[in-house]
């Protein structure tokens, strides 16, 4: 097993990412199998959903509260990471935060 890697889902709104968040939601404990980390929100986040939108309105609107959990999950998918040989997050906001605000498609 090589240095884990984290990769990001970003799909925009529409475009069937809820779809996926659900079924790799469901899915965790054959991805986990797998090598695969889809961490589940909880505990650090108190509403859990499919997709990590809470992460991504912590980076792009720096609620000092949500910042806050953030960072404890960050602390956790650290110590999870070494068994894993992927973490993966999904989160559409991530794209409205990055291109959105630049007039970019």
């Amino acid at each position: 097993m090589g240095k884990p890697r984290l990769l990001f889902h970003i799909g925009t709104h529409k475009t069937g990412t809820t779809a996926i968040q659900w079924a790799l939601a469901a899915d965790r404990k054959r991805l986990r199998a797998a090598g695969i980390n889809y961490p589940a929100l909880r505990p650090e986040f108190w509403r859990e959903t499919a997709g990590h939108h809470r992460v991504a309105h912590a980076l792009g609107d720096r609620s000092w509260i949500l910042m806050r959990q953030a960072l404890r999950f960050r602390k956790r998918l650290e110590r999870e990471a070494p068994g894993f040989d992927l973490t993966l997050l999904s989160a559409e906001p991530v794209w409205r935060y990055s291109f959105a605000n630049r007039g970019e498609d």
